[in-house]
């Protein structure tokens, strides 16, 4: 396991130029509403500055780039996995104390800085949480749909059309690996998530875990991907659809069963990630799936506000803290607490007017947004797609996704240290 050694930074005393590392210190909306929550991050050059502004910025951005920036929280257009990438991948990390003390810095360096070759890179395993295109390109089916209308109406970067992400709007992070063969390898990082996928159970076309980690080793093992891991994290987030699909008939014992095999699986793919020399890994909790439209939606089309979150999360949840969370350099990034924040069944989560219900509703229990048939639309799309939390049955909308966001910013592991 890696070790840190303690250093004290000053983020008032770097400044910038084009093309070298700027260290940023968040004064946003998010930090004045969460005063308990301090946020740094690295941004590698003036061009993801300019990038982010155009997507959205609006203007916020302070237009000196030869002295410390002040930058708003993510533009509009930014979902969790881009806010994650962002601050991992796209632009560095911090890891900090709980005094907020630099433990431990990674960031893109360009240039002719003497760390220049060093390369910091992140690697995504998971399901259609933060699947950015793997699922094969098909025809119309419930785990194809991501490729088609309304999927991807929302996205601006892809000409308002459907890019294989499972949402209204843009889903960022590595590339997608299916694009390796035509594209190469970005040096930092690949996504291996594919919508459909388990940790337990998996198909050809989506590969559980496991063989999610095969394919990088393999990579690894064979010079695809650099063998130099240092500085590197893997990011595993799952919905738990898959998994857990037969929830609803399952008793308590079965859950307890269920849940044991999946955090098992988590935690040897934990293992196999740092036994290579991966030096960071974040792990997403289980959300509430009991309160997602998937489950909640009643055989009538009514969804039921009093519904059990924590039936499954909470075992999960539990195991994952004995499993995983107390290996150092391990990190939890909580999906529980932040969809219960923002759509949760207490009267406190207002953030959205539907908090159940999802946009893109299919007019079946049993069918999917997207669906067609005789050429007919087999779904209803709701016209204000900001209003709701939920985008389909089980993933969040480009809004909810901003305001998981906003929430989940903080992960921790066993020694104390937080990334922002």
């Amino acid at each position: 396991m890696a070790t840190h050694a303690r250093r004290r930074l000053n983020p008032h005393g770097h400044t910038a130029a084009i093309e070298t590392t700027t260290l940023f210190l968040c004064t946003s909306t998010l930090c004045n509403s969460r005063p308990d929550i301090k946020i740094a991050w690295i941004s590698r050059s003036k061009a993801i500055i300019d990038q982010a502004r155009s997507s959205g910025g609006d203007g916020q951005y302070e237009a000196s780039f030869r002295r410390p920036l002040r930058p708003p929280a993510p533009a509009q257009r930014y979902s969790f996995c881009l806010f994650f990438s962002l601050i991992t991948s796209r632009a560095g990390f911090l890891v900090l104390d709980r005094d907020f003390n630099v433990i431990c810095v990674a960031s893109r360096r360009h240039g002719d800085s003497s760390d220049s070759g060093r390369q910091y890179k992140l690697f995504v395993f998971g399901d259609e949480f933060v699947d950015t295109g793997n699922y094969p390109v098909a025809d119309l089916a419930k785990n194809t749909r991501a490729w088609y209308y309304p999927y991807g109406s929302n996205d601006k970067d892809h000409g308002a059309s459907p890019s294989g992400r499972f949402s209204n709007g843009l889903k960022e992070s590595p590339p997608a690996e299916r694009k390796r063969e035509q594209d190469g390898v970005d040096p930092f990082g690949m996504n291996f998530a594919v919508g459909g996928a388990g940790v337990v159970e998996g198909t050809r076309e989506a590969p559980k875990l496991g063989r999610q980690v095969d394919k990088f080793t393999r990579l690894v093992r064979h010079g695809i991907i650099d063998k130099d891991l240092t500085d590197s994290v893997a990011l595993i987030a799952f919905s738990g659809r898959r998994d857990y699909e037969r929830f609803d008939d399952m008793s308590s014992t079965e859950v307890k069963a269920m849940a044991q095999q999946v955090t098992d699986n988590i935690a040897d793919a934990v293992d196999q990630l740092m036994d290579l020399g991966v030096e960071k890994v974040v792990v997403t909790t289980l959300p509430p799936i009991g309160c997602t439209p998937w489950l909640s939606r009643s055989d009538d089309g009514v969804y039921d506000a009093r519904c059990d979150s924590q039936k499954v999360a909470t075992i999960h949840n539990s195991y994952l803290e004995e499993k995983v969370f107390q290996e150092k350099g391990v990190f939890n990034l909580d999906l529980e607490a932040a969809f219960n924040h923002n759509a949760g069944p207490s009267p406190r989560s207002k953030h959205f007017k539907y908090r159940l219900e999802p946009c893109c509703e299919s007019s079946e229990k049993s069918g999917y947004c997207g669906q067609v048939e005789d050429g007919e639309e087999q779904y209803t799309l709701g016209s204000k797609p900001d209003k709701f939390f939920y985008w389909d049955d089980i993933n969040p909308t480009h809004a909810g996704w901003k305001a998981v966001a906003g929430v989940a910013v903080a992960v921790h592991d066993s020694s104390g240290y937080t990334v922002y």
